[in-house]
């Protein structure tokens, strides 16, 4: 599977992150660390790995700036969390939105049930992927990437630039995305060139094709979510896919992390911006957002150094 990482347009500016949370992951310093990529790559997907122990048993993290083994070490440290057999995760979710709508598209689709705009906190305790709080909550759909057994898969070939820091308290992980630019006829078309076969198990395809993607491998998109619902099916924009056209700009993807010195995530932000253009029935829609979860793990005594 090819994955794309290529150049898009201009997105819309961010608001004030602080405004929309309040924290950084522990003991991180906050910097703007976005570049512009102005490069167009595809490159197979490859298996990359990272020796993280040491001679003694002890975590060895790849202090620098090699992308491959930052983004390996990444992919192990966060995926370790769906893993555990117990983990209290605060999340807090938000995204702020601008969606344009023509008048006439409104009486024929449910398109106003989709709210661009998101600012909640939760907090859950999981037993074995499970929420002790509200058992419908499962550690797979919470944490990205919804509904897989992993965090992360990210791929190296997807990362523009990536850091990893020393702090007295463990590393700070610093990974940022190269823009990419998704299209539905171009899903389409990866996922087999679908027109013929049913709605449904075309979106699961087309799902199928956004977890290959740099952005899909490690983020909950709001891309997938528009169509696909993610969890929530009353924000599904009930269009037939083999007939609306669309394209997803994102950019500005960041990964913040930080990794204690037994190896557990102990926070993790992850931020983006889309733009995303739908054409249905010769009409224009133009959702823009720039989204962002936060989220502060707190590892059982047994489960540290898993």
């Amino acid at each position: 599977m090819l994955s794309a990482c290529g150049e898009i347009g201009p997105a819309k500016s961010e608001p004030d992150e602080a405004a929309a949370v309040q924290t950084e992951p522990a003991n991180i310093t906050t910097e703007d660390e976005t570049t512009p990529d102005t490069s167009e790559t595809e490159t197979e997907e490859t298996t990359e790995d990272y020796t993280e122990e040491t001679e003694d048993g002890k975590i060895k993290a790849p202090v620098g700036s090699d992308t491959a083994q930052i983004t390996a070490f990444y992919n192990r440290r966060a995926n370790a969390v769906k893993a555990a057999g117990q983990i209290a995760v605060k999340k807090h979710d938000f995204r702020d939105g601008d969606m344009q709508v023509p008048a006439v598209l409104k009486g024929l689709t449910n398109i106003e049930s989709f709210n661009p705009d998101l600012d909640k906190t939760i907090t859950e305790t999981f037993v074995n992927g499970v929420g002790t709080q509200k058992a419908s909550r499962k550690l797979n759909d919470f944490m990205p990437v919804n509904g897989t057994p992993y965090v992360s898969r990210l791929q190296s070939s997807c990362v523009q630039k990536a850091s990893c820091t020393l702090q007295k308290d463990g590393w700070v992980i610093r990974i940022n995305l190269k823009n990419e630019a998704l299209t539905l006829d171009k899903l389409r078309k990866n996922a087999g060139g679908i027109k013929n076969i049913s709605e449904v198990d075309q979106n699961v395809m087309i799902n199928g094709v956004l977890l290959k993607t740099g952005y899909g491998s490690c983020m909950d998109m709001g891309f997938s979510d528009l169509f696909l619902g993610g969890t929530d099916s009353s924000q599904r924009i009930r269009f037939d896919l083999r007939t609306v056209e669309a394209t997803a700009n994102l950019s500005e993807g960041k990964i913040v992390a930080h990794v204690d010195f037994e190896g557990n995530l102990t926070s993790l932000v992850l931020s983006y911006k889309n733009n995303i253009d739908i054409v249905y029935m010769a009409m224009k829609i133009k959702i823009s957002a720039f989204a962002k979860q936060d989220y502060q793990f707190t590892w059982p005594e047994k489960e540290k150094g898993a």
